[in-house]
């Protein structure tokens, strides 16, 4: 369970939905043509809602991570994976890097609690998603993915 210790900024949700405007709302999962042109027009709000570029690649990881795990679609995982590659390359100055991590978010494992930045709580986040995956792969796998490989090859 996670609990903000200095709430959830009002901006970041805001922030939030104007990059969920990336997604098709005809076709769940896709990405609409726009969606460059929609990230700059985005762009524009950083100094008003107060967002830096470590903290819009954390956010769109999670908004394109989120719509992943609703609809499965494999190339929102890409995207998001990028998103998160681009966060690891990413130096911001010194001002700046303090300023993004100044955001604090209390973490509950364990009986106990653990103080973590915006970034690393939304990273444990996908973390802890992909981990209960993974223990529930052998469940998966025989359910979704061997139905198809029992099937002859067309060419036998």
């Amino acid at each position: 369970m996670y609990h903000w210790t200095h709430n959830y900024h009002f901006n970041f949700r805001l922030y939030e939905k104007l990059l969920c405007s990336v997604f098709d709302i005809l076709e769940d999962g896709q990405l609409v043509e726009e969606a460059d042109e929609i990230l700059e027009i985005a762009k524009l709000t950083w100094p008003i809602l107060g967002i830096t570029d470590k903290l819009h690649d954390v956010f769109y990881a999670w908004v394109l991570f989120q719509k992943f795990a609703q609809t499965g679609e494999v190339h929102l995982l890409k995207h998001a994976g990028f998103q998160i590659q681009k966060l690891r390359l990413r130096n911001e100055v010194k001002e700046i890097e303090l300023y993004t991590n100044s955001f604090i978010c209390s973490v509950e494992a364990c009986d106990s609690n653990r103080a973590l930045s915006l970034v690393d709580s939304t990273l444990r986040k996908i973390n802890i998603w992909c981990r209960k995956q993974l223990e529930n792969y052998h469940a998966y796998f025989s359910k979704v993915c061997s139905a198809p490989l029992l099937v002859p090859h067309p060419s036998h």
